[in-house]
């Protein structure tokens, strides 16, 4: 019975992570089968927990919306985690509140631990050394990530208690041995842990890190730490020491003691390098990895030549792409972008079990000695580094599938890898296979996305065993889910994932053809300028990419913008107000939203406000927007007859009021004014309902999201941008890719 209870209470845990969970892998969570799952959340409801069934082919069970949980329970490890990184945190300088703040929230929590576990922390505490932990050292978390709490524990205590200690140790190489060691001192530096002491074995002082080790025992006996011993320069002096795979070589401009406060110690050595050019010097450094180097050689702020190795050089190049990119600068030395086609021409270049070996080490040289086409520094980046490791182990499980899965983006004119592409893996037993690609920073905005999607598709329409596409989107990347709904995708539904969060699930027939956007043009006949007098457009993912807006309202409350995004979907995908997200976060919203800024425009908005008032039709703007929108809108370049912001009318959307208050505007009968906006439930059906024409532009997390429940309304026009709406006010639309690619 208690073995029971415990598997409900986990599963009720199980549940309050949000989203739907799949019975089955609830049933694997839980190690029983979905019949037992399926009893347990009758228990649950029995103790008036609301758990909801989704039904489809991604369904499962919830918590209702809305229900709030009983107070915070932790468990130990929990509790631990939780105070260790306060400490850490507070130490390291590297939380936003003060130290009674701090102290409050760790005399809480300490008194919720058992005595055992209290008495464990502190033996941490006084026999760690924590002052590696700067400022600009990693965070708190990341200083205890990878490192199991109950090795680490073991290891404080057997420094402060000045017992020998036996350790499982896994080198560099993946040698494991049994170890005797004599901890004189626990240490945090730059998110490891290490222990340093006395090694039996070898006689010597050694370092070790605490990720490395395992199952600790603790042995009889005692031992003396010498009195000049200083734990953290130890360290130090040790992995400036420690062999790394590359050896690098750089020369900066400057002398060896300007760069001293720049390059800690630790990281690298210097000494002076002649030059008539002035002081300079010259760094050696190792790393296991190049893809940090190239960047933090950057933001030194200096010049510098780089001597070694040569994938250093690539890395470099790389990087500069990307920053030319971010400035709106041509990247490429081959072509100009007006001397290229209108879409590159690309293939999906399928690569083989070794390649995916060296990419998931981040081992560029030996993957394009085994590549079929030249690779960059970006796909043996961080980044993907876990995908390259999960289609390594698919190909060793099945050979086959590396004719399917994740391959290269290959421009055959430029001769250039610009990115990822692929499928997930062979069609399952419904025929449905997942597609997935991603486009090198320093290749966007040239069509590489749109043109990897149809030769996906095509492959997917050409294969018998093929009869379904599905794609997984994050609702905030917009251009993604613009450009599926350009190709015949709808949504079919969400789910959780892990590791990305909220994701909208698409899906297209396979027949549905990828030589073009599949959109339909022919209800736009329906609807011209001699029918109406008046056009009125949004604001929000109409005229204007919210992205940097969100992306700095989410920096300014303290969490990143992916989890803001992924709670703002996680709550309008469940027809709540947005602002309900910062609960969700549990965070404080910030007092104002960021000014409207020229850039923020889409690239097709001002093209079509100056068709509209080409075409002799009175032309406006007007949505839910904080006072001052209006100035920055006509800053921005917006040019036309009235711009309106709901807190300056005093009533917004998706008030029969606020839409009165347009037909004024215009003065024009309502079934002659024409409403363009994002949302169904704020601009469609509320316009409508006041007479207006309208026009529904999918783009934008709610678009997306809204798309399920599309069928319930049925709007004049259906858009997937506004260049569509330019071509029926009888102007045509310019040319160009399309922003997000």
């Amino acid at each position: 019975m208690a073995r029971s209870t415990a598997r409900v209470l986990t599963l009720l845990e199980l549940l309050q992570a949000g989203g739907v969970q799949p019975v089955a892998a609830l049933a694997t969570r839980l190690g029983v089968d979905e019949r037992t799952v399926r009893r347990y959340v009758a228990q649950l409801v029995e103790m008036e927990v609301p758990v909801e069934s989704i039904r489809g082919r991604h369904g499962g069970y919830r918590i209702a919306p809305g229900y709030r949980m009983p107070p915070l329970m932790l468990t130990d490890d929990e509790a631990l985690t939780l105070l260790l990184g306060l400490i850490i945190g507070r130490r390291g300088g590297g939380l936003p509140v003060d130290d009674d703040t701090v102290e409050g929230a760790v005399g809480k929590l300490r008194r919720v631990l058992p005595r055992r576990t209290a008495a464990r922390l502190d033996a941490l505490l006084s026999s760690a050394d924590l002052a590696l932990l700067g400022p600009s050292a990693p965070s708190a978390t990341e200083a205890a990530g990878g490192t199991d709490p109950e090795v680490l524990l073991v290891l404080a205590e057997a420094a402060r208690d000045r017992h020998p200690v036996q350790i499982g140790y896994v080198r560099t190489d993946g040698t494991a041995s049994r170890r005797t060691i004599l901890p004189y001192g626990v240490v945090a530096r730059s998110g490891r842990w290490y222990v340093t002491g006395h090694e039996s074995r070898t006689g010597e002082v050694r370092t070790f890190r605490v990720d490395r080790i395992s199952d600790p025992v603790a042995l009889p006996g005692s031992f003396h730490v010498p009195g000049d011993f200083d734990a953290s320069a130890t360290v130090l002096a040790s992995l400036a020491a420690t062999p790394w795979r590359h050896e690098v070589s750089v020369r900066v401009a400057g002398t060896v003691e300007d760069l001293r406060t720049q390059l800690p110690a630790g990281l690298a050595t210097q000494g002076p390098a002649s030059s008539d050019a002035g002081p300079w010097t010259r760094v050696h450094l190792r790393a296991e990895r190049l893809d940090w180097v190239a960047p933090y050689l950057a933001g030194l702020g200096r010049d510098l030549v780089v001597e070694g190795p040569a994938e250093l050089r690539e890395h470099v190049r790389a990087l500069a792409d990307r920053l030319r990119a971010a400035s709106g600068d041509d990247v490429s030395d081959e072509t100009s972008p007006e001397d290229r086609p209108e879409r590159p021409r690309v293939r999906i270049v399928h690569l083989t079990g070794a390649v995916f070996d060296a990419l998931a080490a981040g081992d560029l040289a030996r993957a394009n000695a085994c590549s079929p086409v030249r690779l960059t520094a970006y796909f043996a980046g961080p980044d993907w580094r876990s995908t390259w490791a999960r289609r390594s182990e698919q190909a060793r499980r099945d050979p086959a599938s590396t004719a399917w899965v994740t391959g290269v983006i290959w421009d055959e004119d430029q001769s250039l890898p610009a990115g990822r592409a692929g499928f997930h893996g062979p069609p399952d037993a419904d025929g449905t296979v997942e597609i997935g690609y991603a486009v090198d920073p320093a290749h966007r905005r040239r069509g590489y996305a749109r043109a990897a999607l149809e030769a996906l598709l095509r492959r997917a329409r050409d294969e018998p065993a093929v009869h379904r596409v599905r794609v997984t989107i994050a609702p905030g990347n917009t251009a993604s889910c613009d450009l599926a709904v350009q190709y015949g995708f709808t949504a079919v539904g969400e789910q959780w994932d892990d590791e990305d969060g909220l994701e909208i699930v698409y899906e297209v027939a396979a027949d549905a053809g990828a030589s073009r956007p599949a959109v339909p043009d022919a209800p736009m006949a329906e609807l011209g300028p001699g029918s109406l007098r008046a056009v009125v457009f949004d604001v929000g993912e109409t005229l204007v990419d919210e992205s940097r807006a969100w992306g700095e309202q989410a920096r300014t409350a303290g969490v990143t913008p992916f989890s803001l995004m992924a709670a703002i979907g996680s709550v309008i995908s469940r027809g709540r107000d947005h602002r309900e997200a910062w609960t969700l976060l549990g965070v404080a919203p910030p007092a104002s939203a960021p000014d409207i800024e020229s850039g923020d425009l889409y690239p097709d908005a001002l093209e079509c406000l100056r068709s509209a008032r080409a075409a002799g039709l009175v032309v406006g703007v007007a949505g839910n927007q904080p006072r001052g929108a209006e100035a920055a809108l006509r800053a921005a370049g917006v040019d036309v007859d009235f711009v309106a912001a709901s807190a300056t009318w005093g009533v917004a959307k998706p008030s029969p009021e606020f839409f009165r208050r347009v037909v004024d505007e215009t003065q024009v009968d309502a079934h002659r004014v024409l409403y363009v906006g994002d949302r169904l439930d704020n601009d469609v059906r509320p316009a409508a309902a006041a007479g207006l024409r309208t026009a529904w532009l999918r783009r934008g997390p709610w678009a997306h999201l809204q798309q399920r429940t599309a069928d319930e309304t049925r709007p004049d026009l259906e858009l997937r941008d506004l260049a569509q709406l330019t071509a029926v006010l009888g102007r045509p639309a310019p040319s160009g890719e399309r922003a997000g690619d």
